[in-house]
């Protein structure tokens, strides 16, 4: 008897939570993103970080082919080795759909890099169309690849490669 009532626990356990895993996905991506707006305050009167409010725009290219438009608004506190960096990413895809990150980030100047690279995570906050109600997180590594300058027309491009792990609810 007990044997039995277990198994039926085990069973209804299973049936409930079975469909969550099985939407459970891991998609790896690429980020190419360039600095569309750029706002630096330094603080001048101390030796601290200068303050950004930047705006990125780019593209998502997943390795199964899926693309996606990108934009990125946030905030950061830099200084010329590096600095940390917040906000919210929103992804559109060619059907409607979008989804929106919030993430965190590390920028590192290495020693002998010309160029600052990035690293950090951020989790799922809202989707649309077919990713509404998308769970999860994201970790993400990348590098710039030219500078900002807007003396020089360079908008700081950077890469970034993503691996999202999310969940949909069940259809």
């Amino acid at each position: 008897m007990k044997i039995a009532i277990k198994y039926i626990i085990t069973l209804f356990v299973l049936m409930l939570f079975l469909p969550l895993i099985a939407n459970a996905d891991t998609k790896k991506l690429r980020l190419q993103t360039y600095l569309t707006k750029l706002d630096v305050i330094p603080i001048g009167f101390v030796k601290a970080p200068a303050f950004a409010i930047m705006e990125r725009r780019g593209v998502a290219v997943y390795e199964d082919g899926e693309v996606a438009t990108y934009l990125m608004r946030g905030t950061g506190r830099f200084t010329p080795k590096g600095g940390t960096a917040e906000g919210f990413s929103q992804y559109t895809y060619n059907d409607g759909s979008t989804s929106v990150v919030k993430w965190q980030a590390q920028l590192v100047k290495k020693e002998g890099d010309k160029l600052m690279a990035v690293s950090g995570k951020g989790s799922y906050v809202s989707g649309t169309g077919r990713l509404k109600g998308i769970q999860g997180d994201m970790t993400f590594t990348g590098k710039y690849v030219t500078p900002y300058s807007k003396e020089k027309g360079m908008l700081g491009d950077m890469i970034v490669d993503v691996i999202s792990n999310y969940t949909l609810p069940p259809k």
